[in-house]
């Protein structure tokens, strides 16, 4: 459209005033009233867009309260191009504002009292914004009691299917509630009352509560962190205000106020106390509380699963899904909840199809903390189907709150580095048709010999576990030299000379305290007797069983450890080619009448 067309037949555009992936917004004028509007313009009216678009003006005609951008009209250009009328709006939107500073107790009490009886009118007829924020919020001419909700272009019904289903992340990180973000969790009207809270705790501190440098740190305070206190921010605020938005913010809907209009009673009910214009008090940034609570430092450790590739739309996209696309989504969130069960890690599905865990080690040493979470993302990626793994670790202190979301960015930052999972591993490496998994320098340096990790371009990448490494230590993936264990080499590979020329089969126990070298003096002796296989007749066969603090009480487990080095099965296999193998070695050894008895223990 350009400037003098005039829409419908009543409304002469004056001037362009933005443009988005969703459409353009122009200023123009109401040939019937004379009042200035805004006309909002979407190409073509078939499409995920289109239809979300015709959701939002559906929903918008419905809505009539002075909290709520006012409806006009809506119809079709003669390009075929679907168009929203509104009331124009002059003044700012709230972040704009917030940027200048905080507001006051009673000019924030105010604001929230009127979007949430604004949010409560479209509650009552089952509308659910969704996308709550300082920016859907507008203050006409830059008066707060005046403030009106903005964009409902991603609003729902209750109760309707939904546009967007698994496959995409609607909302805004740090002000959609939990159950938004979660997948297979519907939203109703508290999801707005929770992000209502949000805005207010921003108005009320200058800050968000939940923050971080990527949208994947945000979402791990959103869902593992401590739900922060306006108090702890602010110290003039009043006992039950701090209470309310607590409640808010609470991660359970069923804690929250049920609704906008319930919402806007409980801030009636707060009464004169908050109506206060003294200068804000607030504490310094450092002093905010820990996320994870308690004055302990202690690890933990974070896996990113990226989402699924090939079918996922991009961010922000639509996919219409049926029950077998639900269900299928529900198998894998089982299979990958029972990968984590040995490890104790905490799975949070995401609605985009990706998943963050998270593993406290409180009563764990760091190298066991290192191998738990690498286990854990070995397990994950066994069943993720080439999907982008990423692993970090950090420490947790009262006092640093966003230590957990550092921690979280750095995986995120992994995770969407170019590169992991693309090219294969070195030649020493054994290979796997499994993708390596990105780690951090703090995992990998506290990994030992057992875990395969590799440096290149990409950065340091798990690629496997082994029973016992094959080949020289590693750190960080370099290969260390072993000194100070000649004597003790070279009588254990007496010992081996001796059982080979005397046909007896001999037991040796090698102790010593933790750090000392044992695993190494066991790799050492492995790589020796490699090296001689070739000058014996019959090839050498090593079994490898290997106990540690994190397999304590796993029953069988040495042994089983034994038989999947002597089958050659590494874990990624398909679990009917791993039953092949295994019934293949059992017949070279085992009468037929007992194939499938033995194979099957």
């Amino acid at each position: 459209m350009q400037r003098a067309d005039v829409v419908s037949g009543r409304f002469e555009v004056l001037q362009q005033v933005s443009t988005g992936g969703m459409g353009r917004v122009f200023r123009a004028r109401d040939l019937t009233s004379s009042e200035t509007v805004a006309v909002k313009v979407i190409a073509g009216t078939h499409g995920q867009h289109s239809e979300r678009f015709t959701r939002e003006i559906e929903l918008l005609a419905e809505l009539v309260h002075p909290g709520i951008v006012r409806y006009i009209a809506h119809g079709e250009t003669p390009a075929g191009d679907l168009f929203l009328v509104m009331e124009w709006l002059d003044g700012e939107d709230l972040g704009a504002r917030l940027q200048r500073g905080l507001l006051s107790i009673s000019e924030a009490v105010r604001l929230t009292a009127r979007v949430a009886e604004a949010l409560g009118a479209a509650h009552a007829r089952g509308i659910v914004h969704r996308d709550l924020k300082p920016t859907n919020l507008f203050l006409p001419g830059g008066q707060i009691d005046q403030v009106k909700v903005i964009d409902f272009g991603i609003a729902q019904r209750e109760g309707r299917s939904h546009i967007t289903q698994t496959g995409t992340l609607l909302g805004t990180p740090g002000f959609m509630a939990p159950e938004q973000a979660q997948s297979h969790r519907a939203t109703d009207s508290r999801a707005d009352v929770f992000a209502l809270g949000c805005v207010l705790f921003q108005c009320l501190t200058g800050v968000p509560p939940f923050e971080g440098d990527s949208p994947f740190a945000v979402l791990g305070q959103l869902l593992f962190g401590q739900v922060p206190r306006v108090s702890s921010l602010r110290l003039d605020v009043p006992e039950d205000l701090d209470a309310l938005v607590a409640k808010m913010l609470a991660r359970d809907p069923a804690l929250r106020p049920s609704d906008g209009a319930n919402l806007a009673a409980a801030l009636a009910a707060l009464g004169p106390l908050v109506h206060t214009s003294a200068a804000p008090a607030l504490r310094p940034r450092g002093a905010r509380p820990g996320a994870i609570g308690g004055s302990e430092r202690h690890l933990f450790s974070v896996v990113l699963l990226g989402p699924p590739g090939g079918d996922a739309p991009p961010p922000g996209g639509d996919r219409t899904t049926d029950g077998a696309t639900d269900g299928a989504d529900a198998e894998m969130e089982a299979a990958l909840q029972r990968a984590l069960r040995p490890f104790g890690g905490r799975l949070e599905p995401l609605a985009d199809g990706s998943a963050i865990v998270v593993l406290e080690g409180e009563r764990q040493i760091a190298t066991d903390q290192a191998a738990a979470a690498a286990r854990c993302a070995l397990a994950l990626r066994d069943l993720a189907a080439g999907r982008p793994l990423a692993v970090a670790m950090g420490r947790a202190d009262s006092s640093v709150k966003l230590l957990e979301g550092a921690v979280l960015a750095r995986a995120a930052r992994l995770l969407e580095r170019p590169g992991p999972g693309l090219a294969p591993p070195p030649r020493d490496v054994p290979s796997t048709d499994l993708p390596p998994i990105a780690i951090d320098d703090m995992i990998a340096g506290l990994l030992d010999a057992r875990f395969e990790v590799i440096e290149d371009d990409a950065g340091l990448r798990l690629c496997d576990e082994r029973a016992l490494v094959q080949g020289a230590r590693t750190l960080l993936g370099r290969p260390t030299a072993c000194v100070g264990r000649d004597w003790e080499l070279g009588a254990l590979t007496a010992i081996f000379d001796d059982c080979i020329h005397e046909a007896q089969a001999r037991a040796v126990i090698v102790t010593a305290a933790p750090g000392m070298g044992k695993s190494r003096l066991a790799t050492e002796l492995i790589g020796r007797i490699q090296r001689r296989d070739a000058s014996i007749a019959s090839p050498i066969a090593i079994w490898i069983g290997r106990g540690d603090s994190l397999r304590a009480g796993s029953t069988l487990d040495l042994h089983a450890q034994a038989l999947r080095g002597a089958f050659g099965l590494r874990g990624g296999e398909p679990l009917e080619e791993r039953r092949d193998r295994i019934r293949d070695r059992v017949a070279e050894r085992v009468p037929p009448e007992s194939h499938q008895r033995v194979a099957e223990f």
